[in-house]
């Protein structure tokens, strides 16, 4: 009587791990934490801030994990995460919890982030260490 119990029970489990499998969701590709990009005239270096799309409208933003500043390498970056990143604090100085922002030096090709507390930027992350004012400092970054 037990063993058809167990055998029931296992019948029973194995129906709903197959139920479950058949109606997962087919789409699903990655958690999304790193994403492969290219530059077409630069390319960033292993360990720089980047970012990739518009400058007026905001952009994937993270830490290249490869590359060798050859334009057009295929890129991984890691967009979440603690990073130590140069920033520069522009006048005011950074406060643990403020907004990091990327600045660009051009136009939308742009790969490497200039990162400060210029209101101008996108927010890219928040400064985990505080900067003195008009200086500029290896800190850890949040990445939003």
């Amino acid at each position: 009587m037990k063993n058809n119990r167990m055998i029931f029970g296992l019948v029973v489990l194995f129906a709903i791990v197959t139920a479950w499998i058949v109606h997962a969701a087919t789409n699903y590709i990655s958690s999304g934490d790193t994403v492969i990009l290219t530059w077409g005239t630069t390319s960033p270096n292993a360990g720089d801030p980047v970012i990739k799309v518009n400058k007026d409208l905001g952009g994937i933003m993270g830490v290249a994990l490869t590359g060798k500043g050859i334009p057009g390498e295929p890129v991984t970056v890691l967009t979440k995460g603690i990073f130590r990143l140069p920033v520069i604090a522009s006048g005011a100085n950074i406060r643990i919890g403020e907004y990091v922002r990327c600045a660009f030096t051009g136009n939308d090709e742009d790969c490497t982030a200039i990162l400060s507390n210029d209101n101008s930027g996108i927010v890219f992350g928040y400064a985990l260490e505080p900067i003195a004012p008009n200086s500029t400092a290896t800190i850890k970054v949040l990445i939003k």
